[in-house]
């Protein structure tokens, strides 16, 4: 059924209303245990959420491994690069409201010294439609060792 614009002289001709949507935003946690053993292994698990109304493009999360720490495995067929001694999820595009859970396990090594607070961190970016970078979200966790 045709709608008059009031705008306009023409009769049944269709009301135009714009519609602004802002860019995509992203948000992410993560969990692990607040304290472990030297030689342990530690699984940290985090979400990743699309709050906004827009997909993200060319989504991306990071772990930094903190030293004293070595990959195991993860979630989502991550890539691990034992230079950088990071963990990369490449996840391609994030609908609005998607939620997206995952983990990485990493094992203490046995020469960290008691007492010691490792700080493992999840860093997130993404674009917009038009490849703009945006970002990044980020997320940590505190593990102490102990011996």
């Amino acid at each position: 059924m045709p709608t008059d614009d009031p705008d306009t002289s023409a009769t049944d001709d269709p009301t135009i209303t714009a519609v602004t949507v802002g860019p995509p935003e992203l948000t992410i946690t993560k969990f692990g245990a607040s304290q472990a053993q030297v030689g342990s292994v530690v699984t940290y698990t985090g979400t990743l959420t699309n709050v906004s109304q827009s997909t993200a493009h060319n989504v991306v999360l990071v772990d930094q491994v903190p030293p004293g720490m070595t990959f195991i495995s993860s979630s989502h067929t991550a890539v691990y690069d034992p230079i950088g001694n990071t963990v990369t999820w490449y996840l391609g595009t994030v609908a609005p409201g998607v939620s997206i859970p995952g983990w990485v396990a990493l094992l203490i090594s046995d020469t960290v010294p008691n007492n010691t607070m490792l700080t493992d961190i999840f860093n997130l970016t993404w674009q917009n439609y038009l490849g703009d970078p945006l970002g990044p979200a980020t997320a940590s966790c505190d593990t102490t060792v102990y011996t």
